[in-house]
Order: C-alpha cells, then sequence, then structure tokens
C-alpha cells in the first residue's frame, strides 16, 4: 500500500518529504517482513537444504527484478506502450502503482501456500519489552560463550546494509553523477539483477 501511495509523489519539491515518508515507512515494514519470511525458511527447506533453497529465492527475486524492470522499461518509460502521458510525471508514477500491485501478486503464493507454525509455547506471548530482554540476553551470552558468532552476526549485518545501500543508492549515482538517463538507470538496474541473479543461483 505504500509503495503505492508513491504514486501521489509528484516532481516538485514540496512532494519531496512526502516521497521519503513514504519509502521510510515501506522500508520499516519491509525489514519486519523480511525477519517472518526468513523465519519460514527452515519449515519449507528442511535443514539440510537450507542453502540450496534460500539461493534459489534469492535469484528468483532477482530474476523477477528483471521482469518487472523490463515491464516498467518499455511499458512505462520508453517507447511507453502502454501509451500513459508524460504530463506530470504520470508515467513514472504510474510505476508506483505497478510496483504495489506487483509486490501483492507475488507475496499471495507465500499467504496461501505457506503453512502456519503452530505456537510451541502455552499461556500468554511474551511482551516486545521481554523479547528484547531475551535478545540482548542471547547477545551477552554469544559474547561471552562464542564471540566469533557474534563478531560474524555484526560484519554481516555490516555487509547486507552496505549491499542494499549499493542497490538503492545506485540509480542515483549514475544519475547524478555519471549523468545516466533514466531508462539507462533501468537498464543499469537490470545488469545488476542479472549478475545478483546468477550470483545467488551459483552460490
Amino acid at each position: 500500500l505504500l509503495t503505492a501511495l508513491c504514486f501521489l509523489v509528484y516532481p516538485q519539491y514540496p512532494f519531496l518529504y512526502l516521497g521519503v515518508a513514504l519509502l521510510a515507512l515501506a522500508n520499516v515494514f519491509d525489514e519486519f517482513a523480511v525477519v517472518n519470511y526468513n523465519a519460514m525458511l527452515p519449515g519449507i527447506a528442511g535443514r539440510e537444504h537450507i542453502g540450496r533453497v534460500s539461493g534459489q529465492g534469492w535469484a528468483l527475486g532477482y530474476f523477477g527484478g528483471i521482469l518487472a524492470l523490463a515491464i516498467v522499461l518499455f511499458g512505462f518509460v520508453t517507447p511507453g506502450f502502454l501509451g500513459i502521458p508524460e504530463e506530470d510525471a504520470l508515467n513514472v508514477r504510474a510505476v508506483a502503482l505497478f510496483s504495489g500491485l506487483w509486490i501483492a501478486l507475488f507475496s499471495i503464493p507465500v499467504l496461501v501456500v505457506v503453512p502456519e507454525i503452530r505456537p510451541t509455547r502455552r499461556g500468554p506471548r511474551p511482551s516486545v519489552a521481554a523479547s528484547y530482554r531475551q535478545l540482548w540476553a542471547t547477545l551477552r551470552g554469544l559474547y561471552r560463550d562464542a564471540p566469533q558468532t557474534l563478531w560474524f552476526l555484526l560484519s554481516s549485518a555490516v555487509f547486507r546494509d552496505g549491499l542494499n545501500a549499493v542497490f538503492t543508492f545506485g540509480g542515483v549515482i549514475a544519475a547524478g553523477t555519471f549523468g545516466f538517463t533514466l531508462a539507462e538507470v533501468i537498464v543499469f538496474a537490470i545488469v545488476g539483477n542479472v549478475a545478483a541473479g546468477v550470483g545467488a543461483l551459483v552460490g
């Protein structure tokens, strides 16, 4: 919904704050969703196939991104076979509606097919505060008993954030620093997704 609402962001300065707020909130919800999404992996793949299924899932995500970017490039941007007018950047803003629909559509298989895991503990669920106390206790235990695991988790988090930054700001740098047109930025993103998809699949 937040992604689709970016349709309301016009290419004018006063709309900058609306756009930033929508994207920030969408990323917050995305990060919460990813935690639950990743937690489903052992139940779907089984312990012996986690790496293979995870890599295939990442690769399919990248290849799906290639398809979505191709639709955006040829359907919305150039030559724009959907025929959406360019006034007030309507054709570019319509990409937000397309992206929101794309997210919703490809979330359906997970929501419908993946079975719910029943809670193992009985009684009331722990509060958010209690969950964070348990998290800090776990981190302290790791620091004491397996510091190399804690350092691995920290470096992995920094690495993933850096990778996300490259994908997030790659288009901005390409356009702002190297003067790429919108169409060239999309082609650049497609090439990046091809490399990432093949890497995830092989890895």
